[in-house]
């Protein structure tokens, strides 16, 4: 995916990190919390980020997932001046460059990049979207697989974010598994087995 600041050049760079702040977060601390007011756009520079929104029962539900150098979130709601209706927490230790709201007003350079930035955090929403449409928890795990964004979650995070109890999603993998559709790699990947 593209990233906000590919190819941009070092003084453009600079002048917006010095506009900017970077913080550092301790695994299980929150980035911003529900219902906060939107100040900065998040950039990740270091570590594994998740948004999340927890149901009524308390359970936590995956949106979406943050752990690629210079991946932003948090983007959507500082545009469109609502508080945020969900959450985000730091996963591993985690460094986060916060750009204020009033430099994308400044500066064109960001404000032409996030336009691309936006239209694929949109791409991406919608194959999550395509996943949760399918009507089974065996039709979802196997689109989940083919579109490759999550195979790499623990067993746990895999059903935060299909929505799903882990027995329930346990059970369906090895069904799959011992049916031959699934197999799982040296390093516990699920992988559609070729027909």
């Amino acid at each position: 995916m593209n990233k906000i600041f590919d190819d941009l050049n070092q003084v453009d760079l600079q002048r917006i990190i010095s506009k900017s702040t970077i913080i550092e977060y301790d695994k299980h601390d929150i980035i911003f919390s529900k219902g906060s007011n939107p100040e900065f756009l998040f950039v990740l520079l270091e570590g594994t980020v998740y948004v999340c929104d927890d149901s009524v029962d308390g359970k936590r539900n995956i949106l979406t997932i943050v752990n690629e150098k210079n991946d932003c979130f948090g983007e959507v709601y500082l545009f469109m001046d609502l508080d945020y209706p969900y959450y985000s927490i730091a996963i591993t230790k985690v460094k986060v460059l916060l750009i204020p709201k009033e430099v994308f007003l400044s500066e064109k350079v960001l404000t032409d990049r996030m336009y691309k930035f936006l239209a694929e955090k949109a791409y991406i929403l919608s194959r999550k979207l395509q996943v949760l449409m399918k009507n089974s928890l065996r039709e979802k795990i196997l689109e989940v697989i083919k579109i490759k964004d999550v195979v790499y979650l623990k067993r746990y995070e895999l059903a935060e974010y299909l929505g799903v109890s882990r027995p329930a999603l346990s059970k369906e993998i090895y069904s799959l598994i011992d049916e031959g559709i699934l197999e799982l790699d040296e390093e516990g990947i699920m992988n559609i087995v070729e027909r």
